[in-house]
C-alpha cells in the first residue's frame, strides 16, 4: 500500500520515471525532478504520526498522561525502535 501511495504522488505530481536515483549527487533540478512534491507524502506522515498516536491511546482509553507521555516519545525520538523506520511504516505495516 506505501509503494502504491508513493506512485500516485509521483502520478499527481508529474514524475515520469526518468530518473533513476541510482547516483548520489545528480542534480534533481537539472533532471526537473519533483522532489518537493515526491517528499511531501512523507513529511504529511511524518507530521500526523505525533497525533495519532495521541488519538489513538486516548481512544484505546487511557488517561491523558499516558497520552502525553506516548506522543511525546515518538515526537522526541526516545522510543528507539520508532525513530529509524519512515512514516509510512507506522501506517502502512514493514
Amino acid at each position: 500500500m506505501g509503494k502504491m501511495l508513493f506512485a500516485f504522488m509521483g502520478w499527481l505530481v508529474g514524475y515520469d520515471g526518468h530518473f533513476l536515483f541510482d547516483n548520489i549527487g545528480d542534480s534533481y533540478i537539472d533532471n526537473q525532478v519533483p522532489y518537493v512534491g515526491l517528499r511531501s507524502l512523507p513529511a504529511l506522515l511524518g507530521s500526523l504520526t505525533v497525533p495519532v498516536v495521541f488519538l489513538t491511546m486516548r481512544d484505546s482509553g487511557y488517561g491523558l498522561v499516558a497520552c502525553i507521555i506516548a506522543s511525546s516519545m515518538v515526537l522526541f525520538g526516545t522510543w528507539s525502535s520508532f525513530r529509524p523506520c519512515p512514516p509510512i511504516c507506522f501506517y502502512f505495516g514493514h
